[in-house]
């Protein structure tokens, strides 16, 4: 079993997708579908949702957030292999020591 956790970038949320959802996080997206194809149908996909602020204090909070979310995911699926996906500042996180 494969999870992949699917973070945007800055802009990912607001006035761009209101809904929270950057089209490539979707399910149905090519992204999505060209992963499934190679890792299976029981592929498991996460879309991580930050406010997508373009600020030092927003990823900072957005990065514990998302420290929470993987802890829970490998605790979910302890047997599967993890992946995470991210775009732009969705991939600059700093985590400090786990």
């Amino acid at each position: 079993m494969y999870v992949f956790t699917l973070v945007h970038s800055t802009w990912g949320r607001g006035f761009l997708f209101p809904s929270g959802d950057a089209p490539w996080t979707m399910g149905s997206s090519a992204l999505c579908k060209s992963l499934r194809d190679r890792f299976g149908p029981d592929s498991v996909f996460r879309r991580f949702h930050w406010t997508g602020v373009n600020s030092h204090t927003a990823r900072i909070k957005a990065a514990e957030k998302l420290r929470k979310c993987l802890e829970k995911g490998l605790d979910r699926w302890s047997g599967a292999t993890h992946f995470v996906i991210a775009h732009s500042h969705g991939g600059t996180w700093h985590f400090g020591r786990w």
